[in-house]
Order: C-alpha cells, then sequence, then structure tokens
C-alpha cells in the first residue's frame, strides 16, 4: 500500500465514534481506500483498509437488533456487502488463498443479499479450488439461473459438471472392481459350501444303508438254525 495521508492514517487507526453517521462514514472512507489499493494489486494493504471499515461498522447484537432502525441497518449493509465480498476476490485470487476465508466473506454476504450473483460465483469457485464440485455445484447452478447470460459463471459451471462428470466414472470403475473382487472371494466359498452340504448328504445316507441291510443279516442267521430244529424234531 501506497504511503498513507494525515488524513486517510487517521481514519485508518481512529477508534470507533459514538456517534453513528461518523462511524458510517468513517467505514465508507476506508472501503474506497480499499478499492484504490485492490485496484492497485496491493492485497495487503487493502484488507487491512476493508477489515478497518467492518471495524467501524460492527454493532453488537443487542444494539443491531434493539436501537438501531431498519435505515440504519441498510446504511451499515451498504458498506458491508461491498467489503465482503472484495475480500472474497482478494482471497480467491491469491495464489495461496484461504478459501476457508472465501467461504465466511461469501456467507456473510449471501446473509445480506441471498442471491448475490457475485457472492455465489466466487463461494462455488473456492469449493471448485479445494476440489469440491458437489458444493460447487449447488451455488454455481443458483448463480447461472440468475444470470445465465455471464460468461465467467457459465464457464465456472461448465468446469463443475465435467469434474462431476469424472468424478462419476470414477466411482462407477471404484464400483466397479469391488463388486469383481466380492464375486471372487465368494465363488471359493461357494465351492466349499457345495463339497460340505455333499459330503452331510453321503454322511447321512450311510447310516440308512447299514440299517437297511441288518434285517437280512439277521434273517440269513435265523433260517439255518429253524431248520436244524425242525430236523431234529422229524428225526426223533
Amino acid at each position: 500500500m501506497s504511503e498513507p495521508t494525515n488524513v486517510e492514517e487517521e481514519v485508518l487507526t481512529k477508534e470507533r465514534s459514538y456517534v453513528f453517521e461518523t462511524r458510517v462514514e468513517d467505514a465508507q472512507r476506508c472501503k474506497e481506500l480499499g478499492a484504490a489499493a485492490h485496484k492497485a494489486n496491493e492485497r495487503n494493504g487493502a484488507v487491512q483498509c476493508y477489515e478497518r471499515a467492518l471495524y467501524h461498522v460492527d454493532f453488537d447484537e443487542g444494539t443491531w437488533a434493539f436501537e438501531l432502525l431498519d435505515q440504519h441497518r441498510d446504511a451499515v449493509n451498504e458498506v458491508r456487502l461491498p467489503v465482503y465480498l472484495n475480500l472474497a476476490a482478494i482471497y480467491l485470487a491469491d495464489d495461496n488463498g484461504d478459501m476457508q476465508k472465501v467461504h465466511e466473506n461469501c456467507d456473510l454476504a449471501l446473509k445480506i443479499d441471498k442471491d448475490n450473483v457475485k457472492a455465489l460465483y466466487r463461494k462455488g469457485q473456492a469449493y471448485l479450488n479445494s476440489n469440491d464440485p458437489d458444493g460447487a455445484s449447488i451455488v454455481l447452478k443458483n448463480a447461472a439461473a440468475l444470470n445465465p447470460n455471464d460468461k465467467a459463471i457459465r464457464q465456472a459451471w461448465a468446469k463443475c459438471k465435467e469434474l462431476l462428470q469424472v468424478a462419476k466414472e470414477l466411482e462407477k470403475k471404484r464400483w466397479g472392481g469391488r463388486l469383481l473382487d466380492e464375486s471372487a472371494k465368494l465363488t471359493p466359498s461357494a465351492k466349499e459350501n457345495d463339497e460340505t452340504k455333499k459330503d452331510s448328504q453321503d454322511t447321512a445316507e450311510a447310516p440308512k444303508v447299514e440299517q437297511a441291510s441288518s434285517p437280512l443279516w439277521i434273517l440269513a442267521l435265523v433260517v439255518p438254525l429253524v431248520a436244524v430244529a425242525l430236523a431234529y424234531f422229524l428225526w426223533l
């Protein structure tokens, strides 16, 4: 960031005012300084200015809910929304960008404007950069529906669909391989089960054969004895 003037340094270092209008003015000034630094590709300086802008319009929940009127909240959000979007853009453009911070700033922007196309697009890009096409598909689909003529959104959505298709094909191959492995594992087991079943049947049939042959042996022994006995009595 270029050397700040005395006025710029003051607004970047001063504490929050107790006057609402002054706080909004200071935040607006910091936002403008951040935009200038961002345009000059001074990302660190831009982040510093944007964060200071948010500092000036930071209100506790009680004040926000019960003391501020609707017009006050609208004035604050007019400063906050572009700051969140610009911070998301800075972190997204950084080669070693923090995608979590992109998500956080986009979510804060979407909390103010749920259909903000820039926030949806940048959040989708953060998902793609994190190799999460499933997450990207949700927000990019919404962005494309809201602004179908935006070239950048169309390109991101097309890339997302390609990644989803690749992931689908990989999943099919993965499950196909698993099914083949499971089939190979089950085949020997099935064979063993058949052999075990056959052995059980053979074992069960063996006693039946023995039981059927037992009366024949008894009869073979008894008949000669009866014949001998009859011959003896007849002889007498």
